[in-house]
C-alpha cells in the first residue's frame, strides 16, 4: 500500500541522509511536524501517514502488514536506505 507522505527535503542536496518519521496510534504524519522541522536542516525528512491514519488508505491494522507498507512506500520513492524514527505504534511498524 502506498502511504501518504509529508516531505521536507531538498532534492538538490544528495549529501543529506534520509530520515523517515512514523507517528503513533490515532496520529498522523503532521503530529511529528516540529521534529521534522528541527531535523530538516540536517536530513531529508519524510513523515508517513501509516495505514488507516491521516490521508493514507484504510486497511488491516497488523504490524507485519504495516512494516511492509513502509518498505513498499520506500521502494516507490526510490529510497534504498534511511533511518527510521517511530513513536509508539510507529516504532512497532518498523519491524515485523
Amino acid at each position: 500500500m502506498r502511504l501518504s507522505i509529508h516531505k521536507q527535503a531538498d532534492p538538490e542536496d544528495k549529501q543529506k541522509k534520509t530520515v523517515i518519521l512514523l507517528h503513533g496510534l490515532l496520529g498522523r504524519a503532521r503530529n511529528l511536524g516540529m521534529l521534522q522541522r528541527a531535523l530538516s536542516p540536517f536530513f531529508n525528512t519524510i513523515a508517513f501517514d501509516l495505514r488507516s491514519h491521516g490521508d493514507s488508505p484504510h486497511g488491516l491494522l497488523d504490524y507485519h502488514v504495516m512494516a511492509k507498507d513502509v518498505l513498499e512506500t520506500m521502494d516507490q520513492l526510490n529510497i534504498s536506505k534511511a533511518s527510521l524514527i517511530g513513536h509508539s505504534m510507529g516504532e512497532r511498524s518498523q519491524w515485523p
